[in-house]
């Protein structure tokens, strides 16, 4: 769904990705994840992170 919904969500979102491994690349910037939830079903996730 993110993928078919990315093209459209970036010309109304400032050039946001939904499709966007987010989670992943917080991860290898170095933060610590602290709590992941989904919203929508998956569609969008809301990362708690901090900076070791």
């Amino acid at each position: 769904m993110q993928d078919l919904l990315t093209p459209f969500w970036k010309k109304v979102a400032g050039g946001c990705h939904l499709n966007r491994d987010s989670l992943t690349l917080s991860k290898e910037a170095g933060f610590e994840v602290v709590e992941v939830e989904q919203m929508y079903k998956g569609l969008f996730l809301v990362i708690k992170a901090k900076n070791p």
